[in-house]
C-alpha cells in the first residue's frame, strides 16, 4: 500500500522547516525527524508537544524500461537534519512520479551517478542517504535514536560514470553500493530479506518496549526479515543485534542494535497503520527510560532506572559493569550506563 504524504519538489535539496504560527512545541528536545513519514504521524506528535520536522529521501520516478543507464536525479528535502536527535524513517514504497522532480545535476560529461533503466522505475533515495550518511553516523554516536519501519532491502544497479567524450558510450568509473537502507553505516550488515505475514510474536513481553510492541503488532505486517549477513564490515562481537519479535519460523522481524559504546540506539519495527499512537508512546514511556539524555525536561524519577524499562541486553551489560567493580574493590554509586543515564 502506497503512503499518502505531502510532495515536495525543491531545486535545493536541503532547506529549513519551522512548526508553523499555529503549532508551538512544548518540548525542544529531542529534536524530531520525521522522513517519509505519513503526515497523521506529524500531526499526533506535533499533537503531544514534540519538536518535530519532516522531511523526505525522495519520490521514486517513472522511466521506461529499456538496457541501458539514465543519470540519478534525487530531489529530498531533510530540514536541519544534522542537528536532529530522533530520527524516524519509514522505508515503505512510495508511489512513484511520472518523472524527476528536478534537472540533473551535472553535464552527461562529468562523473555523477547512474542507474540501469531494466526496472522502469528509479528510486533516488540512495544517493539521497549517501549525502547524510555521516551526519546520520554522527548522530547515532552522539546518543541519537533511530526509529525504522522496515521494508525489504533492494540494490539497484549503480554506477560511478559520465559520457565518454570521445566515444559517447557510458564510461564507468566504478560500482555504487548503495540500497534503500544506506542512511547508517551500521545497517550495511543487515540482512533484509524479502518476507511478508502477519503473524508476529513478541520475545520479551515483560519489558517496556515488549508491552507497546504488543499492542503495535495487531495490526502489523512484516515486509521482510532481519539477521546479520555474511562479509560483515562492523565488529559485531561489540555491537548487539537484540531480536524483540519473531514470525511464525523463528525468524526476526523487529530487533534493536546497541553499541554499548556510545548511548545511540537503532530500534526497527515493521509496518502498521499505527504508527501515530506506536510513535507516541514509545517516545513518552520507552525512549526516557532508555536514553535519558535526550529528554532533560524528566528530572530525577527513580521510574528510568527500573530495571521493567531495560532491554534485557542492557540489564546483563549493567550486571556486567557491577560485578567488574566489585572484583576491583572500587565504589561506583554513580556508575553510568549508557542507555539509562
Amino acid at each position: 500500500m502506497f503512503k499518502k504524504r505531502k510532495l515536495v519538489s525543491k531545486e535545493e535539496p536541503i532547506s529549513k522547516q519551522s512548526m508553523g504560527s499555529d503549532q508551538v512545541a512544548t518540548y525542544d528536545k529531542p529534536k524530531i525527524l520525521l522522513v517519509d513519514c505519513d503526515d497523521e504521524v506529524e500531526t499526533m506528535l506535533m499533537s503531544e508537544g514534540f519538536n518535530v520536522r519532516s522531511g523526505t529521501f525522495g519520490r521514486p520516478y517513472k522511466r521506461e524500461k529499456a538496457d541501458g543507464y539514465t543519470p540519478v536525479i534525487a530531489s529530498f528535502d531533510l530540514p536541519n537534519y544534522m542537528e536532529q536527535e530522533v530520527v524516524v524513517i519509514d522505508l515503505s514504497p512510495q508511489e512513484a512520479a511520472e518523472g524527476p522532480e528536478r534537472d540533473k545535476h551535472v553535464p552527461d560529461s562529468e562523473y555523477d551517478w547512474w542507474v540501469k533503466c531494466n526496472k522502469g522505475v528509479i528510486n533516488p533515495q540512495p544517493r539521497a542517504m549517501a549525502f547524510v550518511q555521516d551526519a546520520f553516523d554522527r548522530i547515532l554516536d552522539s546518543g541519537g535514536v533511530f526509529v525504522v519501519f522496515a521494508h525489504a532491502k533492494s540494490r539497484q544497479d549503480l554506477v560511478f560514470a559520465r559520457i565518454s567524450p570521445n566515444t559517447r558510450g557510458l564510461e564507468i568509473k566504478f560500482p555504487i553500493d548503495y540500497t534503500n537502507w544506506s542512511f547508517l553505516t551500521i545497517l550495511e550488515d543487515l540482512w533484509a530479506g524479502a518476507e511478508q505475514g502477519d503473524e508476529i510474536h513478541v520475545d520479551d513481553k515483560g519489558s517496556a518496549i515488549g508491552q507497546i510492541l504488543a499492542d503495535f503488532l495487531q495490526d502489523a505486517v512484516f515486509q521482510c526479515a532481519l539477521g546479520l549477513q555474511q562479509g560483515q564490515k562492523q565488529d559485531w562481537t561489540i555491537l548487539k543485534f537484540k531480536s524483540l519479535a519473531k514470525n511464525k519460523y523463528d525468524e526476526t522481524v523487529s530487533a534493536a542494535i546497541i553499541d554499548p559504546r556510545i548511548r545511540g540506539l537503532v530500534l526497527i519495527f515493521p509496518q502498521s497503520s499505527s504508527k501515530g499512537p506506536f510513535l507516541v508512546r514509545l517516545i513518552k514511556e520507552v525512549l526516557p527510560a532508555m536514553c535519558p539524555h535526550l529528554f532533560p525536561h524528566i528530572t530525577g524519577g527513580k521510574w528510568v532506572h527500573r530495571p521493567e524499562y531495560e532491554l534485557p541486553e542492557v540489564l546483563e551489560l549493567n550486571a556486567q559493569k557491577a560485578d567488574v567493580a566489585e572484583r576491583a574493590g572500587v565504589k561506583l554509586p554513580h556508575l553510568v550506563n549508557k542507555f539509562s543515564r
